[in-house]
């Protein structure tokens, strides 16, 4: 008997669930690049919806991973960590929310921007306690004044 046609995934899987923070922002970085003029296009988008799949995936192993990346010495990482915060907070509020505002607080500006501006990007987006968004937009008032 024949099978059906195969659905196929909406973008490759690139095993990023299996990679150390060091490795999610060399793979990040090789992707931004665009060495070919096409692998923006062709992984970015993959690239990114894996990345903020991870808490959904794996919670324990995205913790760690969000958790390496938030407290690297190195603002790319954190600047990454701000873009995967809020797919924590909504998988495990009681982790994400205290990095988020650990990240809003982050010393570097631009660290805390990004924190600050992925929390406008995925307000009503994404489902978060909104008693703790309150917070955090708090938590930015008081370090953007």
């Amino acid at each position: 008997m024949a099978e059906g046609p195969r659905e196929e995934a909406p973008y490759p899987r690139l095993g990023l669930d299996r990679l150390s923070a060091d490795g999610i922002i060399l793979l990040k970085d090789f992707i931004r690049q665009d060495i070919n003029g096409g692998l923006e296009k062709r992984l970015g988008e993959a690239f990114d919806e894996e990345l903020h799949g991870m808490p959904e995936r794996d919670l324990e192993n995205a913790r760690a991973r969000i958790e390496e990346l938030a407290g690297s010495d190195d603002s790319e990482y954190r600047e990454t960590a701000c873009d995967l915060v809020p797919y924590l907070a909504q998988s495990d509020p009681d982790s994400g929310f205290p990095l988020w505002r650990k990240l809003m607080r982050d010393p570097d500006g631009s660290v805390a921007d990004a924190a600050a501006c992925a929390l406008a990007r995925q307000l009503g987006v994404l489902v978060l306690d909104i008693q703790r968004v309150v917070e955090l937009i708090d938590v930015h008032f008081q370090t953007a004044g």
